[in-house]
């Protein structure tokens, strides 16, 4: 059976789940953004806050896995900018 291509009600884009990463950590997304590579999809969920017990509001980037390679391998080596 075929993976379902999926549309962002965001950005409009199409993509399919095994080809995007997800991005939780909003400076690391933001620098993505910086060099120009742009999101698949955002969207928020709810995490629980380890300290506090309750529920947060997270947003979660949808990146290109392989658009994001260079830019991750910056980001691994502290070199993104």
């Amino acid at each position: 059976m075929d993976e379902p291509v999926l549309t962002s009600p965001v950005t409009k884009k199409k993509y399919k789940l095994s080809e995007v990463v997800r991005i939780v950590n909003p400076k690391q997304a933001a620098l993505y953004i910086k060099n120009c590579v742009l999101p698949y999809h955002i969207y928020c969920d709810n995490v629980i806050n380890q300290t506090t017990g309750k529920e947060e509001p997270r947003l979660s980037f949808l990146f290109s896995r392989a658009e994001t390679k260079w830019v991750y391998d910056l980001w691994q080596k502290g070199e993104l900018r």
